[in-house]
């Protein structure tokens, strides 16, 4: 039809492109089964490197696990000892350690919000050392486990000691006994602790 048509005026390249009026090599047998094979994926090599990369993560994974194992293990030891010399040296308020170190479930480590907070000593009056016996109540939930027997041990009956404080408290407080017997007062919502009785007055926080 171009051949036809020799003065130009139908666009021919504009209707089928130029694309089709030129020569293309000639395409064999043999380059066309050397492109699919090109493209063929190899079942059983792709097999052998997801197990090679496989076994390569799975080794790192646990010995970064044992890693961090250890540095959680270190870690704790050295609060330990830290509180156990803080009680051995009869220094009284709280002792700030570094927070314990948790292994995550993809083996990264996160720290717990908040200090430890040792135990106070109390001398024979309720009171920190060095305080002019006007100190602070312990901190509840501190105290070590043979104080806090004996303390539970030595505290009356709830019915004496009802009727020893006198008045009920008021909403929301209760009282405790020190490991010195020295009773001081909380408050059960904002664990405020005062040595005074409270009044309603009081403030909570």
């Amino acid at each position: 039809m171009a051949a036809e048509c020799p003065n130009g005026s139908v666009p021919w390249k504009a209707i089928y492109g130029e694309r089709e009026f030129v020569l293309r090599p000639p395409l064999f047998e043999s380059q066309m089964r050397a492109a699919k094979n090109a493209r063929r994926v190899d079942a059983a090599a792709l097999e052998r490197a997801a197990r090679t990369y496989a076994q390569a993560r799975a080794a790192a994974l646990e010995q970064q696990q044992a890693h961090h194992a250890l540095m959680q293990q270190h870690m704790l030891a050295q609060q330990q000892a830290m509180m156990a010399a803080s009680v051995a040296a009869g220094g009284g308020g709280a002792v700030t350690a570094a927070a314990p170190v948790m292994v995550g479930a993809r083996g990264g480590l996160a720290a717990a919000a908040g200090p430890i907070m040792a135990a106070p000593v109390m001398d024979a009056g309720g009171a920190a050392p060095g305080s002019g016996g006007g100190g602070a109540p312990p901190v509840l939930g501190g105290m070590p486990a043979a104080a806090a027997a004996a303390a539970a041990a030595a505290a009356p009956a709830p019915a004496a000691a009802a009727a020893a404080e006198g008045p009920p408290l008021p909403a929301g407080w209760a009282s405790a006994a020190a490991p010195s017997g020295k009773r001081y007062y909380y408050h059960t919502a904002t664990q405020k602790r005062v040595w005074k009785r409270p009044t309603p007055e009081t403030p909570i926080n």
